[in-house]
């Protein structure tokens, strides 16, 4: 019955009293993950702060290519999803995520942004929705390095072993897990993720940085003897987990006050202990390995062909109290 009223807006349109799917955070995030462009015109009217009217041809242009882009985010999801399972006709990632869940982890992170001088940087994020946020961070992966503090209904009550945590892979292999490699902890120059490992080298046991590369091989990456060393031989992936780990500055090798460090490796020599660290290097944030009282000198981080040193500052990865 065309005469009968909208369920929603029995009084006529009313566009702007929508808080959530329709209102500009949506649009905003995704045009920052550049999955939306704005055409020339709109800019220039934005940039002059133009008024423009509710529902509007403009407004609803935007919102109509953001729930397209949004279903597109789905559908890629969903891929992933089909692909790890092995679902028939990709039924198993259709049924796993939805736009709904996918709209609500892109309105509550720019809600979260707005009014942020700094942007995205540092911001404390929501207890996320595992499944979604992983494929998200596989198709985005600067997004997985927002630090953020779970409630109470998520955060854990003890501290795991760190044994229990970590997950062996193969580099020889295509089959990087997606599903357990936790929030990003770091992403390397090309934007491209990169995670937290331990390789045995040497006859040790070495903190190391993980790349994901091709069709999904991971790729271990240690600093040693001046170099970075491409490792093949057994490897742990070791997931970010922000509810119990944080990054805790310091510098000269020094454990920081009341911090405990997590468990890394070990080195060949009288087993030094190594513990997970990441420095900047040529601006960029690489994960590498630090030792205790004083051994290393620094966080020695594997870029760009060569094993670097530095002394401060840099950050050793701790659990939380």
């Amino acid at each position: 019955d065309s005469s009968a009223s909208h369920p929603v807006f029995p009084t006529g349109p009313a566009i702007h009293e929508l808080t959530m799917f329709a209102d500009y955070r949506v649009p905003q995030i995704l045009h920052h993950l550049r999955m939306l462009t704005y055409p020339p015109a709109l800019v220039k009217l934005l940039e002059a702060r133009t008024p423009l009217p509710s529902g509007g041809q403009e407004e609803l242009s935007i919102r109509v290519a953001s729930i397209v882009a949004v279903e597109r985010v789905r559908r890629e999801i969903a891929l992933l999803i089909a692909d790890e399972e092995k679902g028939d006709s990709g039924r198993a990632g259709e049924d796993a995520v939805s736009s709904v869940m996918v709209d609500f982890y892109l309105w509550d992170l720019a809600k979260l942004v707005e009014g942020r001088e700094g942007g995205v940087e540092g911001i404390e994020a929501f207890c996320r929705s595992g499944q979604t946020f992983d494929r998200l961070i596989h198709l985005y992966p600067e997004y997985g390095t927002l630090s953020y503090e779970a409630p109470s209904t998520c955060s854990p009550t003890s501290t795991p072993s760190v044994s229990s945590l970590r997950i062996p892979i193969d580099p020889t292999g295509t089959r990087f897990p997606w599903y357990h490699a936790g929030v990003v902890p770091v992403c390397d120059q090309d934007g491209s993720a990169v995670f937290l490992g331990l390789a045995e080298f040497m006859h040790g046991l070495h903190p190391c940085k993980i790349r994901v590369e091709g069709a999904g091989r991971p790729v271990p990456f240690v600093s040693y003897d001046g170099k970075e060393h491409e490792h093949r031989g057994a490897t742990y992936l070791l997931p970010f987990d922000p509810a119990r780990m944080q990054w805790v500055q310091t510098s000269a090798g020094q454990i920081p006050r009341g911090a405990h460090p997590v468990e890394g490796g070990y080195e060949r020599i009288d087993r030094e202990r190594l513990y997970h660290a990441r420095a900047v290097v040529n601006g960029v944030t690489v994960p590498g390995k630090a030792g205790e009282l004083g051994h290393l000198g620094g966080a020695n981080v594997p870029f760009d062909g060569r094993e670097h040193l530095i002394a401060a500052p840099y950050e050793v990865l701790c659990w939380r109290d």
